[in-house]
């Protein structure tokens, strides 16, 4: 068969081991018993629609053309649309059966989005419109229930960066092969390959369970994509890297538990953080964004180990779509030809931004706990930051701020996830970081073209956004007294 004609196949096997996956796991929760997690009520109900209109009329605004804003509004409304289902949806639909069997639902869902999207737009920059366009909308859900403290707040969040590396698969694909559409489609093809066993090894022990299934998934990927779709080692490779950083992860939770059941050695998260940040520079080193992306892809395996490892896979595959979205926007911005310079004064605030804002964050939670329409507005001001930061002080310091908020994630997130520090920031630093990206990236175009803006108009700007501001914790200050939910 052509190479040509591959990409459908790929296309439709996705389609077809998601769709059993999402029919398999609603007739199981149908009938399961109620569970704990239930949905967000009040507020937390109407905030992520309304963020969801105001992010798609500010993309339409800023869009440098109509079709491409009609298409990140068409991923904005998909994204959040999804988002919000998932994360306000009733008990039954992935939210009542064993965590990692729920978690691969909801992903699902995402990659059948995702499948349709790079089948309908085969052009790269086209469908990255839609794939940012889609992570901002879920992070529209996903950021207000991270700062809630809700219960849901960890698992959408995982899905949200389980998405978005898969979603950077179909970004970056294409890069390795200039003529046809087979590296998004191998991308996709991967996703529903590690689903589909990872849903059927979830019924194995948690101890056998992520070596089994990455074992079956690297001993199916190699012949596929060597001799049956006749890819380059640049593509298989980096497929297979991640499903060994996945056993490799898999067997230092095992060893961490075993040694340290109380969590209380840092060793441990030192050493997925070593591990897993060596694997990304490595793949980035020698296969490139699309390397990264595909072995970012191969590590959601390690979902299957159990116990806190879903919610440490959301952070890890994050930060391996973070750097491929971080290296789009580097090129998108022309900072890729002459780099960042972290001496700079402007650029080492972005950096200092990316450190300071989860802790900010975090200390406001612990404090005075916004909620109602004051944490609509805490997350909408999280959202549009990236884009004020790069009109006020440009796009360098924006780059330094994702690259920032990239550290940011694997840090505070894996060692808060330990228990090691005083907030715990595991599931607010996904949507916080993805967020940024896709933001940053959809309002680069525009960010390019203000870029010599008068000094003036930007004073009077900066001056409103202060007023803004103190109007806000006026009201945050004088709002009645309440007791602080769980901190982040």
């Amino acid at each position: 068969m052509p190479i040509r004609d591959l990409p459908p196949l790929l296309w439709l096997l996705a389609a077809l081991i998601a769709a059993a996956v999402i029919g398999f796991a609603l007739f199981r929760n149908l009938r399961t018993p109620e569970s704990e997690i239930t949905p967000p009520l009040g507020a937390l109900r109407w905030i992520p629609p309304l963020l969801i209109l105001l992010m798609a009329a500010g993309t339409l605004a800023l869009a440098p053309s109509s079709e491409k804003g009609i298409l990140a509004i068409a991923g904005i409304i998909s994204g959040g649309a999804l988002g919000w289902g998932l994360g306000m949806g009733p008990t039954w639909l992935f939210w009542r059966d064993e965590p990692s069997r729920d978690l691969l639902a909801r992903w699902a869902t995402g990659l059948i989005l995702l499948v349709m999207a790079d089948a309908m737009l085969p052009e790269p920059l086209l469908g990255s419109y839609v794939v940012l366009g889609g992570l901002l909308g879920m992070s529209c859900t996903a950021l207000p229930l991270a700062l809630a403290g809700h219960a849901r707040a960890a698992g959408l969040s995982t899905t949200l960066g389980l998405v978005a590396v898969a979603g950077a698969g179909l970004v970056w694909g294409d890069r390795a092969f200039a003529d046809v559409s087979i590296g998004s489609a191998w991308s996709m093809g991967l996703a529903a390959l590690v689903l589909g066993i990872g849903y059927a090894s979830t019924w194995l022990p948690r101890t056998a369970a992520p070596f089994l299934a990455a074992s079956f998934v690297m001993a199916l990927a190699a012949p596929l994509g060597l001799w049956g779709f006749r890819l380059g080692p640049n593509v298989v490779l980096p497929s297979l890297m991640g499903l060994a950083l996945a056993i490799a992860l898999s067997l230092l939770l095992l060893l961490s538990e075993r040694t340290d059941p109380e969590r209380s050695n840092p060793l441990p998260a030192l050493a997925l953080v070593l591990v897993a940040g060596g694997c990304l520079l490595l793949a980035n080193r020698l296969f490139g964004m699309v390397g990264v992306s595909l072995t970012g892809i191969g590590l959601s395996v390690l979902l299957l180990a159990g116990g806190r490892a879903p919610l440490l896979t959301g952070i890890l595959v994050s930060g391996f779509a973070g750097r491929t979205f971080l290296q789009l926007f580097l090129d998108r911005t022309y900072l890729n030809q002459y780099g960042v310079d972290l001496t700079h004064t402007y650029t080492s605030f972005g950096l200092i931004a990316a450190f300071f804002i989860p802790f900010a964050l975090a200390a406001l939670r612990r404090t005075l706990a916004p909620t109602g329409a004051l944490l609509g507005i805490e997350a909408l001001a999280v959202l549009i930051l990236p884009a004020l930061m790069g009109y006020f002080i440009h796009v360098d310091p924006l780059a330094s701020y994702l690259a920032g908020l990239l550290v940011t994630l694997y840090v505070l997130g894996i060692l808060a996830e330990e228990g090691l520090t005083t907030y715990r920031f595991a599931p607010l630093m996904p949507p916080l970081l993805l967020s940024a990206a896709a933001t940053s990236l959809l309002a680069a175009p525009w960010l390019i073209t203000v870029l010599n803006a008068p000094r003036k108009d930007r004073l009077i700007v900066f001056s409103c956004l202060i007023l803004l501001v103190l109007a806000y914790l006026i009201a945050l200050v004088r709002q009645t007294p309440t007791k602080p939910a769980e901190a982040l």
